[in-house]
């Protein structure tokens, strides 16, 4: 017999699903998704960033005439870094094949429809937990905005991240179903994230652990024996791994790597160290990745021992939170030195370590207690989407142009001073001559094309500015290489800056540092601080100058000031 509170619950959750509940949720929703598909359009540019250089030289090698099928899959499932990435190679391939040329701008807004995928999914769950209208709204304030921005302009990291995670939820969903189609879907879902992330192997172990607590022996011990079999595949076919020391970093520094976890799963409120509800950023953080790691751990013994078996719904958030657990721990083993473990590319993983325990903790308290916490909730979403949205497409901006900025020097120099990680590789740079002389990439349009006339023009006289120039020498990763600041904090801030030498002219991202303070009564102020960051420059100097674009007139102007670059002239950084 049911009680009264159990009827009056559902009648609320009834009143809750009314169209007018339904048609305002839908609506908010909708509009979020609008301003966050419109800044991924507005932002994302088709110029290849970092790790991005290397699907060029894949493609490049897979149209060799000399290719065999065998190189072919090697070259498809081969290692990246230490990890795999057929996802994203395939994603690539397909672009190629569709628009004969890659695009790494189609490839992001493609890749960032998972966004909405992950909330129509969670949706889809909530409403099989007969929850609120109102319990999807946090999701999309939490998931359409720009804090893990990475994921908005490059596009390996959005096809790495963003689309796995989205499968993920999607395996464990398929996964929990008991028909054979959907079994067999699962598993070929699954097999191929094994391959595409570093997370897929740790998924694999979590459907096994699903399917054993629902005494699914049988399909259990498939998913077992199966995933053994592809784990030996994955580090045995040219696998190269670059051991980081991860358990004696465990045995030396227990505490510092527990508190590179906690930050990792609580970083999703760091938006940029911003200290906001009045709470000093460090505790706000660590707060919040204590509270995710006790949900989680609650879930999963709850999951064990719990005599009755949980909903579908729980399961696959305990599904996935363990997931975001293993990628919390291997990126601080492998990322971390003791300090936070926020990183602009895995804020997604933390945004969805909020949103799986703000879900597991929904599915387990009842009546007055949940109805407060989907209200505390959808306060605490819609501020944090509102802080996002006021801190982080300035950096976008920034971005845009560094990548805009970019092309020109690969489209002239076939290298950049700004990203040339892989360029300074003569067999890379010769593969990416190749890519582009037989058109398998071709350069965007952007405001900076057809620009060299007003480069060429001799100025009618040199600018006085003044800068501050300041040389050190970082390493960064394998590489060496000369970083100049230079800086100026009366210039009002130029679109681009300028140095040209005798041989070459770089365009450069103008970049203004102001404070990251939101809710800015006039706005930040403009040029505080005119920066920019020439890498690997031919020794030589280099007149300063700036680059300002109105429409289709660009202006270029030339300073009386040269950076000098090379080691004999380090201490005269002026001519």
């Amino acid at each position: 017999m049911r009680t009264s509170s159990a009827v009056e619950t559902r009648s609320t959750r009834s009143a809750d699903r009314s169209t007018p509940t339904k048609i305002i949720v839908i609506g908010l929703i909708g509009l979020l998704l609008i301003c966050f598909y419109v800044a991924v359009v507005r932002f994302s540019v088709n110029v290849p960033i970092v790790d991005d250089f290397m699907y060029v030289f894949t493609l490049t090698r897979l149209l060799d005439p000399a290719a065999t099928w065998q190189k072919i899959v090697l070259l498809i499932i081969e290692q990246h870094n230490d990890h795999r990435i057929l996802l994203s190679r395939l994603a690539f391939l397909t672009t190629y094949a569709f628009e004969g040329h890659l695009n790494f701008q189609t490839l992001i807004i493609v890749a960032s429809l998972s966004v909405a995928g992950m909330v129509w999914l969670i949706g889809r769950l909530f409403r099989r937990a007969q929850l609120s209208s109102w319990a999807i709204l946090p999701v999309a304030f939490l998931l359409f905005q720009p804090s893990y921005h990475a994921n908005v302009w490059w596009a390996l990291s959005i096809w790495q991240h963003t689309v796995t995670l989205f499968l993920y939820i999607l395996l464990f969903y398929l996964v929990l179903k008991a028909t054979g189609r959907y079994q067999v879907s699962a598993w070929l879902l699954g097999a191929v994230l094994v391959f595409s992330n570093s997370n897929g192997i740790v998924a694999w172990f979590t459907v096994v652990l699903l399917l054993a607590v629902n005494r699914r022996w049988k399909q259990a011990g498939i998913w077992a024996v199966s995933g053994i079999i592809l784990a030996v595949l994955y580090y045995n076919l040219g696998y190269d791994f670059r051991s980081q020391g991860s358990f004696q970093v465990i045995i030396q520094h227990p505490v510092w790597v527990f508190k590179s976890v906690v930050s990792f799963l609580g970083g999703a409120v760091y938006l940029n160290g911003w200290r906001w509800l009045g709470i000093p950023n460090l505790w706000l953080v660590l707060g919040t990745g204590v509270s995710v790691m006790v949900i989680v751990i609650l879930a999963w013994w709850r999951m064990f021992f719990d005599r009755v078996r949980p909903s579908v719904p729980f399961q696959v958030f305990a599904a996935l939170a363990l997931v975001l657990c293993g990628t919390a721990g291997a990126a601080s083993l492998t990322r971390s030195d003791g300090h936070f473990s926020v990183i602009d590319r895995y804020q997604v993983y933390s945004v969805l370590c909020v949103i799986s325990a703000y879900a597991l903790a929904l599915l387990t308290v009842k009546g007055r207690w949940n109805q407060s916490l989907v209200v505390g909730m959808n306060v605490v979403g819609a501020w944090f989407c509102l802080v996002a949205w006021q801190l982080y497409p300035p950096i976008l901006a920034e971005k845009r142009q560094q990548l805009i900025s970019q092309t020109y020097s690969l489209e002239h120099y076939n290298k950049s001073v700004v990203d040339n990680l892989f360029l300074l590789d003569p067999y890379w740079q010769g593969l990416w001559k190749q890519a582009v002389t037989k058109g398998q990439y071709q350069f965007p349009n952007t405001e900076l094309s057809g620009v060299e006339p007003v480069l060429r023009q001799k100025a009618g006289g040199y600018v006085a500015t003044s800068f501050n120039v300041k040389d050190t020498v970082v390493n960064e990763l394998s590489v060496d290489h000369d970083l100049a600041m230079v800086e100026n904090k009366t210039l009002p801030t130029p679109d681009y800056m300028l140095l040209q030498s005798t041989a070459e002219t770089h365009i450069l991202p103008a970049r203004t540092l102001t404070a990251e303070q939101p809710f800015r009564a006039s706005g930040p102020p403009i040029g505080v601080k005119t920066t920019f960051y020439p890498q690997a420059l031919t020794p030589g100097n280099y007149r300063i100058g700036w680059l300002n674009v109105d429409g289709d007139k660009p202006v270029a102007e030339w300073t009386k000031q040269f950076y000098v670059k090379g080691a004999d002239d380090a201490s005269k950084p002026f001519r």
